[in-house]
């Protein structure tokens, strides 16, 4: 997760220097509070107890099998389909 949130704040760094006038002055600085609320939300998870890879592990591991059961019933549904004239 700091590898994505790092990603997205490099991007966003790019981002007034591509923009013109007082929308680029305003967005200079945001992709540092953005660092410094997900450090404050890191903080709270792990005061918390809250352990964010192993959720994402389970979400992981969901989104895995719901995409095997999609495939499966979608086979089935398949195999069904006949021609309307045939």
């Amino acid at each position: 997760m700091y590898h994505q949130v790092s990603l997205l704040i490099a991007d966003m760094e790019g981002i007034p220097r591509a923009m013109v006038g007082q929308t680029g002055t305003s967005f200079e600085g945001t992709a540092g509070k953005l660092q410094e609320r997900f450090f404050e939300l890191m903080e709270w998870c792990s005061t918390n107890g809250v352990k964010l890879g192993e959720s994402q592990d389970m979400v992981n591991t969901t989104e895995v099998n719901s995409s095997e059961l999609f495939d499966k019933a979608n086979n089935s549904v398949s195999s069904l389909a006949r021609s309307v004239n045939g």
